[in-house]
């Protein structure tokens, strides 16, 4: 191939069929999504972004009275933010940062200090992922903390982003839930309603952007959220397909410790859409109510997802 030629193969417009999809926890009539996402295009760039919500533990007393954060607190101005900021900056790893800021600045707002409050106290997002589509460069900007993915199809191999790993305490209450399930001949379900694993789920989130080697990554208003954040820069060459979920988007596993099928996820919304890939999560869950083949904290979650798909 010429110089030419190659030239011209770079400079080839990418075209973006884009997808998304926002769902409340299966069967729930009443509450609110605390998922969120986000998709922005001009130009030259396209944002996507997901966050997945979670409401404070416990409340918090100001002179104005007593209140607790809902799980939409911070997944809603992560968002916010991204929106307001679309456009001025062309680092995914700093917008998330400063989204982490900006929840910080409402959280004293309302009289929260997140480096002084309680954890019980805080709202959080466990898992925020933002990608930065740069047409130009032809390149996709990743950043993420926590437990939301980002996956990509390359046409030879699809893969995660970014790799994550399970928070510490959350891997222990589901040991011992799997233990006291079989010690007691119980089913999941009733395990993880033990005093025990309640109280492990309770200091994993004590442990959110704590700098301790037990911690996790979460977007909360606290400084320790840098040592979790995690970013990326992929060229889009070859890519044919991009998604960005939360975990209620993921396909359960048969074991706790075992990552989700990331191949089979990409290839359900390749096929079927993200409609399909929550359809099947769904039914999976469904299927097992006690949570015995599929070892998790609740029956559903709430999902959000976004499916980029590239074509020249």
């Amino acid at each position: 191939m010429t110089d030419i030629e190659s030239k011209e193969v770079k400079d080839r417009l990418r075209q973006f069929s884009i997808s998304t999809l926002l769902e409340v926890q299966a069967e729930s009539v009443v509450r609110q999504n605390e998922d969120t996402f986000l998709l922005k295009e001009n130009g030259q760039y396209i944002l996507a972004a997901v966050a997945d919500g979670g409401s404070a533990l416990s409340s918090f007393t100001t002179v104005s009275g007593t209140e607790k954060f809902s799980g939409l607190f911070v997944s809603g101005a992560v968002t916010a933010y991204l929106e307001k900021e679309f456009g001025k900056s062309n680092s995914a790893a700093e917008l998330l940062t400063n989204a982490n800021d900006y929840v910080k600045d409402l959280l004293l707002a309302r009289g929260v200090d997140p480096e002084e409050a309680s954890a019980m106290e805080l709202p959080t997002a466990s898992g925020v992922s933002i990608i930065l589509i740069d047409k130009k460069s032809q390149t996709a900007k990743i950043a993420q903390v926590g437990d939301s993915a980002v996956l990509v199809d390359d046409g030879d191999r699809i893969r995660l982003a970014i790799p994550f790993e399970m928070p510490h305490f959350d891997n222990l209450a589901f040991a011992v839930a799997e233990r006291l399930s079989r010690e007691k001949r119980i089913s999941y379900k009733a395990a993880l309603e033990d005093e025990e694993v309640g109280q492990l789920f309770i200091k994993s989130r004590l442990f959110e952007n704590e700098t301790d080697d037990k911690g996790s990554g979460a977007v909360n208003g606290k400084k320790g959220f840098s040592k979790y954040l995690r970013s990326i820069t992929i060229p889009l060459s070859g890519v044919r397909s991009i998604a960005v979920l939360s975990d209620g988007m993921y396909l359960p596993t048969e074991d706790f410790t075992l990552t989700p099928d990331w191949k089979r996820m990409m290839q359900f919304m390749e096929s079927e859409g993200l409609d399909g890939l929550y359809r099947e999560v769904t039914k999976l869950k469904n299927e097992d109510p006690e949570f015995m083949k599929f070892p998790r904290a609740k029956k559903h979650d709430d999902a959000a997802g976004i499916l980029l798909k590239i074509t020249t």
